[in-house]
Order: C-alpha cells, then structure tokens, then sequence
C-alpha cells in the first residue's frame, strides 16, 4: 500500500514539475515593437511565448534516481524521454543526468528479465 501511495504522489509530482516549467504570463504571447523606415511608424507583432524552464531536467532526474529503487521498467524510459525532451532546455545537466540514469535502470531491467526468461526456459524450478 505503501508503494502505490508513493507511486502515485510521484506521478502528480512530475505532473506539476512539467507544468511549472513553462512561464506565467498573462495572455501567453510576447508583444514587440518593430520600427517600420519606410512610414516612420511602429508595429506591434506579437510572438507566442515558449517554455524553456528546467521542467524536463528534473523531471528525468527524478525518474531516473526513483527508478533505481522501485518501478525502473515504468521510470527508466521516462527517464529516458524527459532526457532526451529537456537537453533543448535550462537544466542541461539534470537531462543528461536523467538520461543516464534512466539507460542504466532500462539495461538493469532488461538483463533481469532476460536471466529470468532464461532461468524459466531452461526448467530450473521443478
């Protein structure tokens, strides 16, 4: 029971930190002035604001170290895209720590289920 409630506080946890990556503005676009030579008039042009917060650095740094301990065959390969997702980003070095993290916790889980499948296959347990 323990498990699942952490599980599930983490999920909503990660929610929020992606969320929480992208500016707060108040109409999401940014307004700038271009100054037309031709007429001696200003244009106002309004350009849609991109996120480009930490979010996804920590995001994969999270799943990566949680991975380790608990649910790596879900957390590795979201690791693995908040990785890939926040190099473009603030908190580069969060990325690549996630995604780091998050292919060893992958491989970790593959080798063991390949040992299983071969342990299974070849009849020990009888």
């Amino acid at each position: 029971m323990k498990k699942i409630i952490l599980f599930l506080i983490t999920i909503f946890s990660l929610n929020m930190v992606v969320e929480a990556s992208f500016p707060v503005t108040e109409n999401g676009v940014k307004t700038e002035v271009v100054a037309n030579n031709t007429n001696n008039t200003n244009l106002a042009i309004e350009v849609p604001v991109r996120g480009g917060g930490p979010g996804l650095g920590i995001a994969a740094l999270c799943c990566g170290i949680l991975g380790i301990f608990f649910a790596g065959w879900l957390l590795g390969p979201l690791a693995i895209v908040f990785g890939a997702l926040g190099m473009k980003n603030d908190g580069r070095g969060m990325a690549i720590t996630g995604l780091v993290l998050g292919c060893l916790v992958t491989l970790l889980w593959l080798i063991l289920l390949a040992f299983v499948g071969a342990v299974l296959a070849g009849g020990g347990f009888y």
